[in-house]
C-alpha cells in the first residue's frame, strides 16, 4: 500500500482531558520515530470517520472519544490499519482485531473518579518506556476534570510526579490541593486544566487544540496565558448574558427535562462550551434540582482540518442538577449518557457520555422531539436495573 508504518493520526477531543492525553501520546509516539499528525474532534460524525480511515498513515489512534463508536469505526477501518481507542466514555465492546479499545469501564472501574483518558493515555506511554513517567504533570492536568481527590488509577502519575519532583501535594481541609510543573512554572492543576480547556474550546475556530498541546508539552508562555485569559473573559461575559436571560424568562421544562436552546448565540465557540455552561447552570436557584437538564446550541459546518459537515445539526449537551446526581447513583434514575444515546438515536442523531455529563449532535430541527423523547424514557417505571439501559427506541 506505500502506506507510512510509523506514521500516526491523533483524533482527539478539544477539552483539558482531550488535549493533555493527546500530548501524551503525541512525546511518546515521538520519541519512538513516529511522524505525528492531529486533527481535533467535539464529535465523531458518522461522515468524518470515512475521511479519517482513508488517510496515508500506518495508525489511527482516537483519544478521549471513540469507545461508544466502536462499531461504526470498525466499519470505517476494515481492517486496514491499526486502531487504538483510549477513552473513559461509556464503552461498547469489539471483538475486531484491528482495534484496541482501552477503558477503565473493561476492568470493572469507574470512569467517572478512576481513570480520566489522560491517565489512559499515561499508562500506555509508560507502558511503552518508563522516560515516559515526566509526562506525570501533563495526565494530572487532564484528570483535574474529574471530581473530588485524585482517585482509582489518576493517583499513579501522581504518586510519579511527587516522587520526580514534578508535582505537589498539599491538604486543605478535606481536600488535595495539587500543583504540577508545566515546563519551569509550577501550576495549580485545576487552573492550567481551565486555561487548556478555554484554548481548546472557546478557541476551538482559531487553532486553539494545537496551541493547547504545545503549551501544556513545553510550558505555558506569557502569550499563550493572555490569549487563554482573553478566551475566558469572553466565555465568561457570554455566560453572564445568558443568566441574565434565564433569570428573566426561565428555562422551557416538560415533565423530567428543563432545557435552554440557545441557537447560534455561542457562534464562533467550539461546541464544549455549552457543557461548560450547563456545568455552571446546573447549580443555580433556577434550575429544577430533580430534573434532566438540557442546554442546545448550532453546530458550526466546519470541522478544522477534516472539511465542512452535510446538512444543519444542533449539540445537545446534558447535566444532572445535585439531586438528580443522587438519584442516579442509586439506580431510581436513568443516566444520562444512555439517555442520550437513545434519543438521538430516535431522531437520527448519536450521543455518548457519563451517567451525570453527556451531549450528542441531532438534525436542527429535532429539538422538539428530543426532547419529548428524553422525558418518555425519564419517566418510564422504575424496574429498570442500571445493566438494562439503554432503553432501544
Amino acid at each position: 500500500m506505500g502506506m507510512p508504518k510509523k506514521a500516526a493520526l491523533l483524533v482527539h477531543h478539544g477539552d483539558a482531558d482531550g488535549v493533555c492525553a493527546a500530548a501524551v501520546v503525541r512525546l511518546a509516539l515521538e520519541r519512538q520515530g513516529w511522524k505525528i499528525e492531529k486533527v481535533c474532534l467535539e464529535k465523531l460524525f458518522p461522515e468524518v470517520l470515512g475521511k479519517i480511515h482513508s488517510r496515508e498513515v500506518g495508525a489511527i489512534i482516537y483519544i478521549d472519544l471513540g469507545s461508544p463508536h466502536v462499531d461504526e469505526i470498525s466499519k470505517a477501518n476494515q481492517g486496514r490499519k491499526l486502531v487504538v481507542i483510549l477513552d473513559h466514555h461509556d464503552p461498547t465492546a469489539t471483538q475486531d482485531p484491528s482495534i484496541l479499545n482501552l477503558n477503565p469501564e473493561f476492568w470493572g472501574m469507574n470512569e467517572e473518579s478512576d481513570a480520566s483518558s489522560s491517565t489512559v493515555a499515561y499508562l500506555l506511554a509508560v507502558d511503552l518506556s518508563e522516560l515516559n513517567e515526566d509526562s506525570a504533570p501533563i495526565a494530572l492536568v487532564g484528570s483535574s476534570e474529574l471530581p473530588g481527590k485524585v482517585a482509582g488509577l489518576n493517583r499513579m502519575p501522581l504518586e510519579v510526579g511527587l516522587k520526580n519532583g514534578a508535582a505537589q501535594m498539599a491538604r486543605s481541609g478535606k481536600s488535595e490541593v495539587v500543583k504540577v510543573r508545566i515546563g519551569n512554572e509550577w501550576w495549580n492543576r485545576q487552573k492550567a486544566s481551565s486555561l487548556i480547556t478555554a484554548l481548546g474550546s472557546v478557541g476551538y475556530y482559531r487553532g486553539g487544540p494545537d496551541i493547547a498541546i504545545d503549551a501544556i508539552t513545553t510550558g505555558i508562555e506569557e502569550r499563550t496565558k493572555r490569549l487563554a485569559e482573553q478566551l475566558e473573559e469572553e466565555r465568561r461575559s457570554k455566560f453572564e448574558e445568558l443568566f441574565s436571560d434565564i433569570r428573566r424568562h426561565a428555562l422551557k421544562s416538560v415533565g423530567l427535562v428543563q432545557w435552554i436552546d440557545l441557537e447560534n448565540r455561542l457562534a464562533g465557540m467550539g461546541t464544549k462550551v455549552i457543557g461548560t455552561f450547563l456545568s455552571v447552570l446546573r447549580f443555580k436557584r433556577i434550575v429544577d434540582p430533580k430534573n434532566y437538564l438540557l442546554g442546545f446550541m448550532w453546530l458550526e459546518p466546519k470541522i478544522p482540518g477534516i472539511g465542512t459537515l452535510a446538512g444543519d445539526w444542533t449539540k445537545v449537551s446534558a447535566r444532572a442538577p445535585p439531586v438528580l446526581n443522587e438519584a442516579i447513583a442509586s439506580g431510581t434514575m436513568p443516566p444520562l449518557s444512555q439517555l442520550l444515546r437513545s434519543a438521538s438515536d430516535a431522531v437520527g442523531g448519536f450521543a455518548d457520555g457519563h451517567a451525570y455529563a453527556a451531549s450528542g449532535v441531532i438534525p436542527r430541527g429535532s429539538e422538539p422531539s428530543f426532547v419529548e423523547r428524553v422525558n418518555e424514557l425519564a419517566s418510564r417505571p422504575r424496574e429498570h436495573t442500571e445493566d438494562e439501559w439503554p432503553i432501544k427506541p
